[in-house]
């Protein structure tokens, strides 16, 4: 298939690639963070914010205090 015969579809395509092998290669092979951990994280910290502000647990400052003494 030559330049003349190639679709919009397959230069889009293979621009693609291009990009997703760049960024491949600009990143080490690591795309992504393991996203999971961080929300399940996230979620961890947003709990304490809640529970802090409802003062259902002492503020995270004050605990770490507490345990150093």
């Amino acid at each position: 298939m030559s330049q003349e015969d190639s679709t919009p579809d397959d230069t889009i395509m293979k621009r693609l690639y291009q990009i997703r092998e760049q960024i491949i290669r600009e990143s080490n092979g690591q795309i992504f963070e393991d996203s999971t951990e961080l929300i399940r994280q996230m979620r961890e910290e947003r709990t304490k914010e809640l529970e802090e502000l409802h003062g259902l647990r002492r503020p995270a400052h004050v605990e770490s205090s507490e345990r150093s003494a």
